[in-house]
């Protein structure tokens, strides 16, 4: 089927008249004995047209137009007529629905397959190529290995436009496809590759998964015994990823390794590089009841542990103690140094650290209802009173 003028298309299949089941079925018994090419079978095509229409509009934006969409699900439809069980108790739009989307989808898939090369090919003209002989230090052989240079980093409208129908087509896309194009293209972030690094997820790839930070997902992956996400997982508790609820915690770190089969993990083993101090002022805004609970918490901690307020706002609370009430976890260098109540809804903290994440992180964490901010090196508030308070 050809359509021409696609807008007198879909003008003209408003006013084809639908049919009752009993016309339906005497032209669904007509097809079966006469076959597909019928006038029963151009009767039901154009009766259900409009229908077939809206089903194939669910697929735009893929790479194919919407009369070649249109043609597929006629397609789908005839196919369907001829195979529908006559005696059956489903009726045969439910039936031509699941028949008409298979069609679609195996045209969209294979439409991806053919944008995925494309944009490959597109890619590469951003690069250039040369092979560089290497001679192997253990048998004397030479080794030849392609080598590239980037020559243009922003990715073309061309291949931008392309990614978008590729992301709108990754639910039907075969995985190979979706791999080959995450692996085999650069210049987008993983925010520009979201709907395939999630489709990817969804299909249980660990990699896309770790990709997109989803921790939950990770641990799911590892519940089924997934020794890839027990590495990722590791890694992440071992060197921390605050911004996604996962702070340093050198014990579970240990177990995950343990799953993974990683024996390169020590967790008693201290880093050999010095850290540059950061001074950072962090505002905490809210409610005042919680943020009292605030003041409460560090000042019990300062009692305990390290030195309470002087009265001028300066104190010392070291991070091992402050981060395990706050996260469950000890493995952070640093200290609060001040803490000061500007007004009823402001707090100022001050800290001297390796790191100004994991305590602005840690904080929101633990205080959702405060909203945290950070600056760092602040200035420990100075005469400006450190960082944009609101009055």
């Amino acid at each position: 089927m050809k359509i021409e003028n696609l807008d007198k298309f879909l003008q003209e299949i408003g006013r084809a008249p639908l049919l009752s089941a009993d016309q339906e079925l005497e032209l669904l018994k007509a097809i079966h004995e006469k076959g597909f090419e019928c006038d029963e079978m151009e009767q039901l095509s154009q009766s259900n047209m409009r229908f077939v229409a809206a089903l194939a509009a669910q697929y735009q934006n893929r790479g194919l137009k919407l009369e070649e969409l249109i043609s597929i699900g006629v397609e789908g439809l005839k196919k369907a007529a001829l195979s529908y069980n006559l005696d059956g108790n489903v009726k045969f739009l439910h039936y031509a629905v699941s028949v008409m989307r298979q069609c679609l989808e195996e045209a969209v898939k294979e439409q991806i397959h053919n944008l995925v090369e494309q944009i490959v090919e597109l890619q590469r003209k951003r690069y250039r190529f040369w092979m560089q002989d290497f001679e192997n230090e253990d048998t004397g052989e030479k080794v030849s290995v392609e080598r590239r240079e980037l020559l243009v980093e922003e990715p073309a409208d061309e291949e931008k436009e392309i990614l978008k129908q590729i992301c709108n087509g990754a639910k039907e896309a075969n995985i190979e496809d979706l791999n080959a194009f995450w692996h085999e293209t650069s210049g987008f972030s993983n925010h520009d590759l979201f709907p395939i690094l999630q489709e990817l997820s969804d299909r249980g790839d660990v990699h896309a998964t770790d990709a997109l930070n989803n921790i939950d997902r990770l641990w799911e992956m590892v519940q089924k015994g997934d020794k890839d996400a027990a590495l990722y997982l590791a890694h992440h508790y071992a060197y921390g990823n605050e911004e996604h609820g996962v702070f340093i915690n050198k014990k579970q770190a240990k177990e995950l390794y343990d799953l993974a089969e990683w024996d390169d993990y020590d967790p008693n083993e201290e880093s050999d590089d010095e850290c540059e101090v950061v001074e950072s002022d962090y505002c905490l805004q809210g409610d005042p009841a919680e943020l009292d609970k605030v003041e409460h918490d560090i000042r019990v901690l300062a009692e305990k542990y390290g030195v309470p307020d002087d009265g001028l706002g300066g104190m010392y609370v070291p991070f091992d103690f402050l981060f395990k009430k706050l996260v469950g976890s000890s493995y952070y260098e640093g200290n609060i140094t001040k803490m000061k109540r500007l007004t009823a809804n402001n707090l100022l903290l001050h800290a001297e650290s390796s790191m100004s994440e994991p305590l602005l992180y840690a904080l929101k964490r633990y205080y959702p209802q405060i909203e945290v901010n950070c600056s760092v090196d602040g200035n420990g508030f100075g005469e400006d009173e450190g960082i944009g308070i609101d009055e």
